[in-house]
């Protein structure tokens, strides 16, 4: 019963919040209209977004997205356009809408292949060399002493062991000649 109590005297503050950003978010709607028709177009944009986000109405979607192509920005006028697609489900105007959205597409396509002509090739930074630390320097600079440590040795003692078998081979040959 307490419950019920609270939800009857919560609806009508929320009722008047409610109404309160719906007021909002058309002054804001007044104010992109205005900005619009003065080519202000990104005062515009952001006038629609912050109405959008009090009420959610898709016109305002088809908005900002009209803004976005007038701002030069037609990825992002596309993108809202879906959104105002996805938001409104069926309208007679579907097709036409989905026409502008892939004529859209075409011409962020095209600006990019532009951008891509004009800009200079980029070089590739690469990445740093990883950072050693102390414990594999040290790992490091013993794993190469001993492996020189025992490759001359193996040397020397290679170079003993030839030494031995010439001076072997050479009293051989002394001895059979007497």
């Amino acid at each position: 019963m307490l419950t019920f109590l609270l939800l009857l005297t919560s609806t009508p503050t929320a009722a008047i919040a409610g109404e309160a950003q719906e007021q909002r978010a058309h002054a804001l709607y007044a104010q992109g209209e205005q900005a619009f028709a003065a080519e202000r177009y990104q005062e515009a944009y952001d006038r629609f977004k912050a109405g959008y986000l009090l009420i959610h109405s898709p016109a305002l979607l088809y908005n900002m997205s009209a803004a976005l192509e007038r701002l030069g920005r037609p990825h992002e006028a596309a993108e809202e356009l879906r959104s105002y697609l996805r938001v409104v489900g069926s309208t007679k105007d579907r097709a036409a809408i989905e026409g502008r959205v892939r004529a859209l597409d075409e011409a962020q396509r095209l600006l990019d292949a532009e951008r891509l002509k004009n800009e200079p090739p980029r070089l590739l930074a690469l990445p740093p060399p990883p950072r050693w630390t102390r414990k594999q320097t040290i790992i490091t600079v013993v794993s190469t002493v001993a492996g020189l440590v025992a490759v001359g040795a193996l040397g020397v003692g290679l170079g003993l062991g030839l030494r031995q078998d010439f001076l072997d081979s050479t009293l051989k040959t002394q001895r059979a000649t007497p």
